[in-house]
């Protein structure tokens, strides 16, 4: 597993091995050798829960829609490396992790990791050279007279949105500790941030954060979708433009594409039925004068998944989210005695909400995004045998008091 991970961020992904046509990806050769090593060693049985279903589900549907849409065998090829990918991937993490032990060591493993790479990430700050363009493709940009810090990430906003995620569990581990390697490997995080020059993942981090400060009034977090549904109809009679345009205001770094997100998400309104039924192959006629040309840029996670696999692979992604949302937050509201944990989780997936109406996921980012619902599979097990336990435990209770009138 370490292997994977030290892989996964030392080496571009775009790395790959062309056999008879096919590419072959460096990290899903790995994730496929260590796949086959597992199933070759080990006797296993696993008991699919209803994150797996609905994983399974989303990318089945997904690969479904996509392939009926372009009818093409080089389109059908490349969906199936991309749904292959993936649930190899989140296969092998449910079967790598057996307990909270595990993903507590695949924390440190990525605080290591991060304490390695800020120097190079520093050295590429100062130099404008990105170190890692000796093994694949990758650069460093300049955006308002700033070097945009890469790494071996396909873009600068994955390297700050990878690292803006995992501050929340490094921090959850320094609470456990009481460390100074978590607060250096939070440091490291915070200055890879800086140095992408994006305003997406500094958006992520602060609301990990408000998730994370607001751990107190926990009870209260299940009022967030109809407060939310409140608030967009309220500002929607207020503001002249739809509510979702607030997006366009965020902007923190200079040069920010703040407003072309929002756009982005008006476009996908207005279009909604060209891609509802089964995607569109095209969105050239979505740029801003109306007229065909390049692609639209989709820096959304949720619109991608409308175009590549309509509104019903759209429908399977939201209710994946939500019920992972809603497993983590039933165990941090029951558990007493490591609730911290599940509500750092549960900040954690939080960040990746936020993240996708900013970008949408490519490169690392979706390795990242099947091994959350992985870890959530596997919380998912824990947390219904704890909440079973909780609820026998009542209706014990309620017998005994009974029994005692």
């Amino acid at each position: 597993m370490s292997l994977l991970l030290f892989n996964l961020c030392f080496i571009p992904t775009s790395q790959c091995v062309i056999i008879f046509g096919a590419s072959f990806y460096y990290h899903q050769l790995i994730i496929i050798a260590i796949l086959t090593r597992l199933i070759i060693t080990s006797n296993i049985t696993i008991k699919l829960n209803k994150i797996d279903i609905l994983f399974i589900i989303w990318q089945v549907s997904g690969f479904i829609i996509y392939v009926i849409q372009w009818q093409t065998v080089q389109a059908a090829v490349w969906k199936t490396g991309r749904t292959l990918e993936a649930l190899t991937t989140f296969a092998l993490i449910r079967l790598c992790l057996k307990n909270k032990n595990d993903i507590y060591r695949l924390i440190d493993t990525l605080a290591i990791i991060s304490i390695i790479m800020a120097p190079f990430v520093l050295y590429e700050s100062i130099s404008g050279h990105n170190p890692f363009s000796l093994f694949g493709k990758v650069s460093t940009d300049i955006r308002e007279g700033r070097f945009r810090c890469q790494a071996a990430f396909p873009i600068s906003i994955i390297l700050g949105i990878f690292w803006a995620l995992f501050i929340s569990l490094f921090w959850m581990r320094y609470k456990q500790h009481n460390s100074f390697f978590y607060i250096l490997s939070i440091a490291c995080s915070l200055f890879m941030i800086y140095a992408c020059a994006s305003s997406t993942p500094i958006g992520t981090l602060l609301f990990c954060c408000i998730v994370i400060a607001t751990y107190k009034y926990k009870q209260w977090y299940r009022l967030t979708i109809p407060l939310c549904i409140l608030l967009y109809l309220i500002l929607s009679f207020i503001m002249v433009s739809p509510p979702y345009y607030i997006i366009a205001r965020i902007g923190v770094v200079g040069g920010s594409t703040a407003w072309h997100r929002a756009y982005l998400i008006d476009r996908a309104i207005i279009f909604f039925n060209e891609w509802a039924m089964l995607g569109t192959r095209t969105t050239s006629h979505w740029n801003y004068t109306g007229r065909s040309g390049h692609e639209f840029d989709i820096t959304n996670q949720f619109i991608l998944e409308g175009i590549r696999g309509g509104a019903v692979t759209l429908i399977f992604f939201i209710v994946l989210i939500y019920y992972s949302c809603k497993t983590i937050y039933r165990t941090a509201i029951k558990e007493q005695s490591s609730n911290k944990f599940y509500w750092n989780i549960l900040a954690f997936l939080s960040g990746h909400i936020v993240s996708f109406f900013g970008i949408s996921y490519f490169g690392q980012m979706t390795i990242l995004l099947y091994t959350t619902f992985a870890i959530i599979s596997l919380l998912h097990n824990e947390s219904s045998s704890y909440i079973a336990q909780d609820n026998n435990l009542k209706v014990l209770k309620t017998y005994n008091f009974r029994a005692f009138q």
